[in-house]
């Protein structure tokens, strides 16, 4: 089952945070983007991510911009961690639902 994330178009207040369920992922030194597509897969951007590493549960966390959701509708995001030794997308499978309405 997917996460469902829910906003307005122009919110930019809730950050998109994704906890990792595997404690043991360690993500020090780690960069993250995060990449908000259409319903139907087409990219609409990859920007930058935040790690959060003093939780205990490590945390993804996108800060949206303004004009990143700027009209109603279903997408779907997902971040990507790269360390020095590879990437690993998350969530997998699947994606974040991200359902923008007024």
């Amino acid at each position: 089952m997917s996460d469902i994330f829910h906003m307005a178009p122009g919110d930019t207040l809730w950050a998109l945070d994704f906890f990792l369920d595997d404690t043991a992922i360690d993500l020090t030194g780690a960069s993250v983007t995060f990449t908000l597509a259409t319903e139907a897969g087409v990219t609409l951007f990859t920007r930058p991510a935040l790690v959060q590493i003093a939780t205990v549960t490590p945390c993804l966390r996108y800060l949206w911009q303004a004009n990143d959701m700027a009209a109603e509708g279903d997408y779907k995001g997902w971040f990507r961690v790269t360390w020095p030794f590879g990437t690993k997308r998350f969530p997998t499978p699947g994606s974040i639902v991200i359902q923008c309405r007024t």
